[in-house]
């Protein structure tokens, strides 16, 4: 098994069925498994199912976009932001509870599984076009800079692109998968009781 073969069968595993028929994905059953409310609501301390799943979906959009593949996100490319009903470009970072409950709030699901679908098949896509020439290059400074960002935003220049791309279009999906998990698991045993 090559690289990119690995970085696809890791890559299935944090998406949708509709993405990567993968035996293991969870994604599926948390959408399917909680209510409206309870996709859109904070429990113990996280931020809400949906909000998560929006920020997954922009981070591997914009990140991998911009810094490895060299290209317009999704978002920028389509009508996106206004479908999500989130018309803000950034993926979340940094934002206060009050932003975090007002975008999970605002956010249209059906058209987020959508969304978060159409990042997972656009990154395997253009991973496979990456492979083999260009997977192990570095993003260079110049492309740093187009894709706009400023020293200490981001991956140093020379951070080869198979990190990258296995970092923001697998590792922080598995993470954040986690905390969906754990969300899941409490809300349906409160059910129980």
């Amino acid at each position: 098994m090559d690289a990119l073969q690995v970085f696809l069968r890791d890559h299935g595993q944090v998406h949708a069925r509709a993405v990567a028929a993968h035996p293991f994905t969870r994604v599926d059953r948390i959408l399917d498994g909680l209510s409206e409310a309870e996709l859109r609501t904070s429990y113990a301390g996280f931020n809400p199912v949906a909000w998560i799943l929006w920020h997954m979906a922009r981070v591997e959009d914009a990140e991998l976009c911009r810094i490895v593949f060299m290209v317009p996100s999704l978002l920028e490319e389509g009508d996106w932001g206004r479908r999500l009903g989130v018309p803000r470009g950034d993926d979340g970072f940094g934002m206060t509870a009050a932003e975090v409950a007002e975008v999970a709030a605002a956010l249209d699901l059906g058209t987020l599984r959508a969304y978060r679908d159409a990042v997972g098949r656009r990154t395997r896509a253009l991973a496979t076009g990456l492979w083999p020439e260009r997977w192990t290059s570095p993003a260079t400074e110049a492309e740093r800079r187009a894709a706009g960002l400023a020293d200490g935003d981001g991956p140093e220049a020379g951070t080869p692109r198979d990190f990258l791309l296995g970092w923001w279009g697998v590792h922080h999906n598995f993470w954040h998968i986690g905390q969906c998990v754990a969300i899941q698991s409490r809300l349906v045993a409160a059910r129980g009781s």
